[in-house]
């Protein structure tokens, strides 16, 4: 058996390389370890599994696991399903949530999240994330989020296994204001528990991101420009509508389109 992978860089553009998606159409989703018979070419897999002309199955894979929701791969889903038979938009199936993403233009794509609900929390005395603030997700999947000073503390920030016992949550976001430019963000996106010690580009975290900084900004705009500083850096747009936030990020194929045998079994 073959299966055809099609690749994708996403969350590109303003100085940022992206992150690379492998995608795939195939007739049942694969379980883990179904995904790990494939040699895979790149770090994150999407499996898609027909439902209707616009409505699909989807789970996302890293060399380890599978993920619980993976941003960056929706969108080059999304990307992969308008090459084959444009739609004014894509809805998504897991287990646990719908992600609708419609085509905003040429190689640009929205996606919606509902926002998280923060709760504010003192700081540690051994602060070990030397943060000027801090939050985390209501919901027990959720988010740790940590403001540092500025924006060359979160460039410089160097994650220590010593932060570990402080992973409850999803992942770890370290964000600050972007330079002076009031409506621009920075952050990083560390998730070593689930195999990822530093996502290079990823769409997941607006969810968190827009309820943390909305107070600082609001009622001044209702979008946001997000610069993730990772080693290869990703770049998109946040803008929101009541309880949804859409992650607006650009999306280019690329070529050629790759063919991943499965190992021998």
């Amino acid at each position: 058996m073959r299966l055809h992978f099609t690749l994708f860089r996403v969350f590109s553009g303003k100085n940022a390389q992206g992150n690379v998606a492998a995608v795939a159409l195939v007739d049942q989703l694969p379980n883990i370890d179904e995904h790990l018979h494939y040699s895979h070419a790149v770090e994150t897999c999407v499996y898609l599994q027909t439902i209707s002309e616009t409505h699909y199955k989807i789970r996302w894979f890293n060399s380890e696991k599978a993920i619980q929701r993976c941003g960056h791969g929706s969108l080059a889903a999304a990307a992969f399903l308008n090459t084959l038979d444009k739609r004014e938009k894509y809805i998504f199936e897991t287990d646990t949530e719908t992600i609708t993403i419609r085509c905003d233009c040429t190689n640009r794509f929205v996606m919606n999240l509902p926002t998280e609900t923060l709760n504010w929390v003192a700081l540690p005395s051994d602060d070990r994330l030397n943060c000027v603030r801090l939050a985390k997700s209501s919901s027990s999947q959720g988010y740790l989020i940590a403001e540092l000073s500025n924006e060359e503390a979160v460039q410089e920030f160097v994650f220590s296994d010593s932060l570990l016992p402080l992973l409850q949550e999803r992942a770890l976001i370290i964000t600050a204001q972007h330079g002076r430019l009031n409506h621009n963000i920075v952050f990083r996106y560390f998730a070593p528990q689930h195999g990822v010690l530093e996502d290079m580009a990823t769409g997941s975290a607006a969810s968190a991101l827009w309820p943390y900084w909305n107070d600082r900004f609001k009622p001044q705009t209702s979008s946001l420009n997000c610069y993730q500083i990772s080693p290869a850096g990703g770049y998109f747009q946040l803008k929101v509508d009541r309880t949804e936030v859409s992650v607006i990020g650009g999306v280019e194929k690329l070529l050629p389109t790759p063919v991943i045998p499965s190992s021998a079994h």
